[in-house]
Parts: C-alpha cells; structure tokens; sequence
C-alpha cells in the first residue's frame, strides 16, 4: 500500500480497513510527514519512506525494502 499525502490517508484509510488489515500490507509513503501522520495519527505501522519526496526516490526505497524482505 502506497501513500502520498496525509489528507489522502485520512480519505482512504478507514475504508480500506473495512476490506484489508492494514497491519497484513506492506506500507510505503512519500515522505516524512505522511509518515508521521499515519504512525501517529491513524497508528498505522509504516515500512518504507522515501528519502525524498519523488516518484523515484520512493520507487527505489521499495525496490530496497522488497530486496530485504
């Protein structure tokens, strides 16, 4: 599951968790903020941040993260 912005985790989160346990998925965001807000606010677990906030920079923090796990 990939976020890009508090205000869309805030949307999307309670929904999806009336279809998935969100703490079954793997969690990757855009950044620090989203970060915080969905560990803080919403106490999702989150597994990937990207560096910076860039399609690539979170395309190779997943990348990383798939390689270790």
């Amino acid at each position: 599951m990939v976020y890009f912005a508090p205000s869309a985790a805030a949307f999307v989160a309670p929904v999806l968790c009336e279809v998935f346990p969100l703490d079954a998925l793997s969690v990757a965001v855009i950044g620090p903020t989203t970060a915080s807000f969905l560990r803080d606010t919403l106490e999702v677990r989150v597994d990937v941040v990207a560096p910076k906030p860039t399609p690539d920079a979170l395309c190779d923090a997943i990348a990383a993260f798939d390689d270790v796990a």
